[in-house]
């Protein structure tokens, strides 16, 4: 990237490429400089500064960049969910719900956030309302493993790992191959 930044000292994305390696490295610091050497268009800079400021332990500093880039693209979902994240770790189960809601809306393929999304239902008190949710949309989508994942991953919140491993069987009864199903099927022995 590097390379590429001399042939092309104008284009951001060799600059933004770089520093999302870096951010990934945990070379914060120099990600952190590389950003702040020009201003750079767009949202990109500013979701980079969310990771940077997640990777730190800052999630209240992460919640608010995350909250300006949702303002101005709400079609966001990733940045919904990173919002989501932050605000459960920052001790909003209750906004983090609302906000992993919505980018699960827009992209209900995301492991990540689902999990995400059923920590939160369930530190806000409301995950037999989350597995309610999860029976209604696996009745309407029947051949959806990722909904049976998600399912065990609240009951296995819940303290109830026969259900979960009943949950994840489905799962692996729809797709034997599901990646997610698999690894929670791990997790959980």
């Amino acid at each position: 990237f590097r390379a590429a930044m001399k042939l092309s000292p104008k284009d951001p994305i060799p600059r933004l490429e770089l520093a999302r390696v870096l951010i990934g490295l945990n070379q914060l610091d120099d990600a952190e400089e590389l950003l702040g050497t020009t201003n750079i268009p767009g949202l990109e800079p500013k979701r980079l500064y969310g990771l940077i400021a997640v990777r730190r332990g800052n999630p209240q500093a992460a919640e608010q960049l995350y909250r300006e880039i949702v303002a101005k693209d709400p079609r966001d979902f990733e940045s919904w969910g990173n919002l989501g994240v932050c605000k459960l770790a920052a001790g909003d189960p209750a906004g983090a719900v609302e906000a992993l809601t919505t980018s699960l809306r827009m992209r209900r393929d995301q492991q990540r956030f689902r999990e995400k999304w059923a920590e939160a239902e369930v530190a806000a008190g409301e995950g037999e309302d989350g597995l309610e949710l999860c029976r209604a949309y696996a009745t309407e989508h029947p051949a959806d493993p990722l909904v049976r994942v998600t399912m065990a991953r609240l009951h296995d919140l819940l303290g109830r790992p026969e259900q979960a491993l009943t949950s994840l069987e489905e799962a692996l009864g729809i797709d034997a191959d599901h990646a997610p199903a698999l690894v929670a099927l791990a997790k959980l022995h």
